[in-house]
């Protein structure tokens, strides 16, 4: 059986006017050496001793007197309290637990959640200072003796989700996607040894401890006292150089030896019934204009529409193609931009105006505040009790720079170990958001301590702070939009689809933009003004629905012709016009991603065919741009 054995020590060290006390250092080491062997736990300030008899009280005892002889200056106290603490079942016995009085309880508490936290789910192993995960390589899907790496986030859930599984006194075996566990290699000298994932078995190479660091972080030392760690060098967020994952001998107190252990599967998470697949637009926020002043994105307008279909319970563009300026829903998208931004011009000015950052660490921490009407509080109230949706602002983007905001909608959470306060585990407080930069897919924002900002799992991209749009309306009634189908069976299309991506060269307004399709049998269908005499601003994309009179077989197509026609102003000068890209589908199955087009089918795809730009420019004396299809 395991018993439990507690001391309960002010771990205090007090100074005099001559000399720090130096017993600290000793006191300090010989925990590390009983937390090494896996003997005790240590929280704060209690020592929790863990043994398989009671006939090793004694032993515990008198180790005790001779650490606390090493201080006599300090006001330690202990009582020791032998509790059965794991049936023969192997379940708690949280009865014997529950008479425990704190901070001794707390303790017991804390450490039982922090084992059912870390034994259940599967986690992504983030390096303090970059925003990278270890990741295991293999060669031809077979499991190897390769090195480990840090890499951005990929959702690989063989190579990049890890799981913790109890080895008893405190240990972990550390195992990928693969059931391959994470080990150690070369021999006990070596200090930066070589990491790889091996299969399972006996032995403490594969045994690692969790120990709680600065910054909510964790070092992750192996049974012999190594400790992953990675060389710090110059890598910047677009570098996908690897850095090794190495098992150190040396621990240092520093960036290089922490990681965020962040939670991916098997999170308790409070849901609302808002789902981003079912209730997110499928095409992303690719919006750009310049009317009286240049605006880059409608992620407001989007995620404020957004809710609107979902509290409103009406049909939801299904569309994958970006509506084109003067679109229905795109006008629609642009109205209610304007009003996000009215609803949050208080926060706004509180938060961007903060040119010098000189509250940065406060408005961070508001995130994470669960009481005295902080974000978090919020959030449980909202998203939790009341079970709604509701948009966010997010501030100060990477840099902390102003007016690099951004508006998602969250649709819930997860707390992890954390309860609001503060005191411990913030970084188990996740987000769950609709992300209309990314697409309508689950995306996570997770608190960072260590960077004091808040960063997106998906793609790393990070904000200072977040505000709950609580002026958001409920009553909005968004249009009613036609799904056309996608991805028809060739043969039976009747509808496809063109993202034109305009160039510096905008198309004017009263311009037109028309497309005729030409058939093998002579017939052809012309698309005569697809852009409504409106603006397409310059490096912008536009999609456009094409209906055909008839079915139709795709082999069947001889020809596609562009033609710009100017507007022709008072001034009676052609408008030149500068298309990038151009591509035509029965779909686009990515979100953002014109490619590949429908299950990686495009008629047209510019991209192939030249990929400098203008790919074609527009003007008195290129009107037309013939595009002769091969099937």
């Amino acid at each position: 059986m395991k018993y439990l054995f507690l001391i309960v020590m002010q771990i205090t060290f007090l100074q005099n006017s001559k000399t720090q006390v130096i017993s600290q250092s000793f006191f300090e080491k010989s925990l590390y050496q009983l937390e090494a062997k896996g003997e005790i736990q240590w929280r704060g300030n209690v020592i929790i001793f863990l043994t398989y008899g009671k006939a090793e009280v004694p032993f515990w005892k008198e180790m005790t007197k001779k650490m606390l002889a090493q201080s006599k200056n300090n006001p330690y106290t202990f009582a020791m309290l032998p509790k059965e603490l794991i049936k023969k079942d192997g379940s708690y016995n949280t009865k014997d637990l529950i008479t425990i009085n704190d901070p001794a309880g707390t303790a017991i508490a804390e450490m039982i959640a922090d084992e059912k936290f870390y034994s259940t789910g599967k986690f992504a192993l983030k390096i303090e200072w970059e925003y990278r995960y270890i990741f295991s390589e293999f060669e031809n899907g077979a499991h190897s003796l390769h090195n480990l790496s840090v890499q951005p986030y990929h959702n690989d859930s063989l190579h990049q989700f890890w799981q913790f599984k109890s080895a008893n006194n405190g240990y972990y075996k550390i195992v990928n996607g693969k059931g391959n566990c994470l080990q150690w290699l070369g021999n006990g000298s070596d200090n930066n040894a070589t990491l790889i994932t091996s299969t399972d078995a006996n032995g403490d190479a594969q045994l690692w401890k969790i120990i709680p660091t600065a910054n909510d972080n964790y070092f992750i030392m192996s049974k012999n006292g190594r400790f992953l760690t990675i060389p710090r060098g110059g890598i910047g967020d677009n570098n996908l150089t690897k850095f090794n994952v190495l098992a150190s001998l040396l621990k240092e107190e520093n960036e290089n030896f922490r990681w965020q252990l962040i939670k991916v599967k098997g999170n308790d998470e409070v849901l609302t019934t808002y789902d981003p697949e079912i209730n997110g637009f499928r095409f992303v926020n690719q919006f750009k204009g310049d009317d009286f002043i240049k605006w880059d994105g409608l992620c407001g307008g989007m995620s404020y529409a957004s809710l609107d279909y979902f509290y409103s319970k009406k049909a939801m563009p299904k569309q994958s193609w970006i509506p084109n300026n003067t679109h229905t829903l795109q006008s629609y998208i642009w109205n209610r931009q304007n009003n996000s931004l009215e609803n949050m011009l208080e926060k706004i000015a509180e938060i961007d105006l903060d040119a010098l950052n000189t509250r940065r660490d406060e408005f961070f921490w508001w995130g994470t505040q669960g009481y005295n009407g902080g974000r978090l509080q919020e959030i449980l109230e909202i998203v939790g009790t009341n079970k709604n949706p509701i948009p966010i602002l997010l501030f100060k983007g990477e840099e902390g720079t102003i007016f690099q905001d951004h508006v998602v909608v969250c649709y819930g959470y997860t707390m992890g170990r954390y309860n609001g306060n503060h005191k411990g585990h913030q970084q188990d407080y996740q987000m769950y958001m609709y992300d209309p930069n990314i697409g309508n897919i689950k995306t996570t924002f997770i608190p960072n301590i260590a960077g004091k900002c808040y960063f997106e799992l998906e793609t790393g991209i990070r904000w200072n702070t977040y505000a709950l749009h609580r002026r958001y309306g409920t009553g909005a009634i968004p249009p009613d939009v036609p799904n056309f189908a996608e991805g028809e069976a060739d043969g039976n299309i009747t509808n496809l689809y063109a993202i034109f991506k305009i160039g510096g060269d905008d198309l004017r307004e009263k311009s037109r933009m028309n497309i005729i399709f030409e058939f093998k049998d002579g017939t052809y269908q012309s698309f005569n003004n697809v852009n409504n005499e409106a603006i397409w601003h310059g490096n912008t994309y536009q999609g456009v629905h094409l209906q055909f009179q008839k079915k139709i077989k795709l082999a069947d197509i001889s020809k596609i012709t562009i033609n710009s026609k100017s507007g022709h102003h008072q001034d009676l000068i052609y408008h030149n016009v500068n298309l990038d890209e151009l591509y035509i589908s029965t779909g686009f199955s990515k979100p953002g991603d014109y490619y590949e087009g429908y299950n990686g089918k495009t008629l047209i795809n510019t991209q192939k065919i030249k990929n400098t730009y203008p790919y074609h420019r527009f003007d008195a004396q290129n009107e037309w741009l013939i595009f002769p299809i091969s099937n």
